[in-house]
C-alpha cells in the first residue's frame, strides 16, 4: 500500500513538475479593429514547443467562444476575427496556448471601444477604455487621436490631432466647420511592431465661434442725403461678411448684410438723412452664420445739423448740431465748412469737441451761405460730416441815423 501511495506522489509531483515548466504563456500584444468591425489580434509566445494557439472571445466576460486557432507558432502569431462586430460594442479576448504537456492562457484583452459625445456645442468628447489594466507588454503609454471629416475631403483620409496618456479627449471643433460629420479613432502603438486600433465613432459637428467684433469707425454723410458707415474688418480668419443694424425706436433691425471681409463700408440710401437721424451699428458673421456681437455699446450715427438761426439785423448766423457720439478716442474737435455763392466748401473755424454750436458773425447782405459741420476724431484718421445747410442774407441795409420829428398828446390822453 505505501508503495502504491509512493507512486501515486511521484505520478502527481511529474504532473505538477511539466505543468510548471510552462512558464511563459502566450502575451497578447495588440488588438485592431477594422472599419467593418473584424478584429485582429496580435500575441507573443517564448515557448517554442506550443502546439496550437486557441482564440477565445466574450462581449459580457461570462460566456466565451472559441473564434478560431492557429495551429503552430511557425506561422505568424496573429488571429483574424471575421465575425466579430466590434465597431458596435466591446469585444474580450483572450489566447489559450496548448502544449504537449499542459494548456497555458494568457490574460483578458479588450478591444478598443470609442465613443464620441457631441452633446457640448463646439465640442466633440472622445472617450475609450484601455486594452488591458495595465497596458500590454511593450505598449506605448501614449494615445493618439486621429480624425476624418467628410466634406473636407474623401472618407477614411485621418488626419493626426494629437496625443494623451489618458482616455478622454476634448477635441474643439475648428473655425470654419459648419454641421460636418467628423469621424474619431484611437491608436496605440506597442514596441512589437503592432498598433491596437479602436472603432471608428462620429456625429456631426459644428463650430460655436463668435468672430472677432468689426470696429464701427465712422457714420456719416454723402451727396447731402445718403449714409455711409465705414469699420475696420473682423480680425477672424473665417468671416464671411459684416451685418449692418439700425436703431429703430429701441429695436435692432438686420437692414443688410455686406459679404467678403474686405468690403468695408456701405451707403445707407432709403431715407432723407437730412431730416432724420438713427444709429448704426455692425457685426461679423462667419462661414457657418454665426455672428460676432454687435456694436451697439459703440454704435454710432451722423451729425445731425439743425436748420441755420439767421439774425437780420444782427447780420449773423447761428449754427447748431447734435454731437456725435462714441467716436473712436481721442475726440479732436468739428470744423466748420462754408461755401459761399455756390462756391466750394473750405475750412472756415473749428471748435473744441465738447461744443456743438457756432456762431458766424459779420455775413454779408444778399449772399449765399452753405455749411458743414465735420467731426474729427481718432487723430484725424476718421471723420464725420452733417448734411450741407444753407441760407441766403437779406439785402436790408442798416441806417445811418434815426430823426425824431415830433411827439403829440391827443385829447385821448395818448401819446
Amino acid at each position: 500500500m505505501k508503495q502504491i501511495i509512493t507512486y501515486l506522489i511521484i505520478f502527481f509531483l511529474s504532473i505538477d513538475i511539466s505543468l510548471s515548466m510552462v512558464n511563459d504563456p502566450p502575451v497578447v500584444t495588440c488588438i485592431e479593429v477594422h472599419n467593418a468591425g473584424d478584429v485582429t489580434i496580435y500575441w507573443q509566445s517564448l515557448d517554442l514547443s506550443a502546439l496550437e494557439f486557441n482564440i477565445f472571445y466574450s462581449t459580457d466576460q461570462i460566456t466565451w467562444t472559441q473564434a478560431g486557432s492557429v495551429d503552430t507558432q511557425n506561422q505568424s502569431l496573429s488571429f483574424n476575427h471575421l465575425s466579430a462586430r466590434a465597431d458596435t460594442a466591446m469585444y474580450y479576448y483572450y489566447i489559450r496556448a496548448v502544449y504537449p504537456t499542459a494548456i497555458d492562457s494568457s490574460g483578458i484583452f479588450s478591444t478598443i471601444f470609442l465613443e464620441v459625445d457631441n452633446s457640448t456645442i463646439g465640442m466633440a468628447t472622445c472617450y475609450w477604455n484601455p486594452v488591458s489594466t495595465p497596458l500590454p507588454q511593450g505598449s506605448s503609454t501614449y494615445y493618439k487621436i486621429y480624425k476624418s471629416v467628410y466634406k473636407s475631403g474623401p472618407p477614411d483620409v485621418w488626419t493626426f490631432v494629437d496625443s494623451t496618456q489618458n482616455t478622454l479627449y476634448n477635441y474643439t471643433i475648428e473655425d470654419g466647420l459648419c454641421y460636418d460629420s467628423i469621424n474619431f479613432r484611437i491608436e496605440i502603438a506597442n514596441s512589437y511592431g503592432c498598433s491596437s486600433v479602436s472603432n471608428i465613432s462620429g456625429d456631426w459637428f459644428s463650430e460655436d465661434n463668435q468672430p472677432e467684433q468689426p470696429i464701427l469707425d465712422s457714420v456719416s454723410i454723402i451727396n447731402n442725403n445718403e449714409i455711409i458707415i465705414g469699420w475696420e474688418a473682423s480680425t477672424s480668419p473665417d468671416v464671411k461678411g459684416t451685418i449692418i443694424y439700425k436703431l429703430v425706436g429701441t429695436i435692432w433691425i438686420t437692414i443688410d448684410t455686406v459679404f467678403g471681409n474686405e468690403n468695408t463700408y456701405y451707403i445707407d440710401d432709403t431715407y432723407d438723412a437730412c431730416a432724420e437721424n438713427f444709429m448704426y451699428a455692425i457685426a461679423a458673421t462667419d462661414s457657418c452664420g454665426i455672428p460676432s456681437p454687435k456694436t451697439e455699446i459703440t454704435a454710432q450715427r451722423p451729425i445731425y445739423f439743425s436748420n441755420i438761426d439767421y439774425n437780420l439785423c444782427a447780420r449773423k448766423d447761428s449754427l447748431t448740431w447734435e454731437h456725435y457720439v462714441n467716436a473712436i478716442a481721442p475726440f479732436n474737435k468739428y470744423e466748420i465748412w462754408l461755401s459761399k455763392n455756390g462756391g466750394n466748401f473750405q475750412l472756415f473755424d473749428e471748435v473744441p469737441s465738447s461744443q456743438n454750436y457756432y456762431v458766424h458773425n459779420n455775413v454779408e447782405s444778399n449772399t449765399s451761405y452753405s455749411y458743414l459741420i465735420r467731426a474729427v476724431f481718432n487723430n484725424s484718421s476718421y471723420t464725420s460730416t452733417s448734411c450741407a445747410k444753407s441760407i441766403t442774407t437779406g439785402s436790408f441795409v442798416i441806417p445811418d441815423s434815426v430823426y425824431f420829428a415830433n411827439a403829440n398828446v391827443l385829447t385821448t390822453n395818448k401819446i
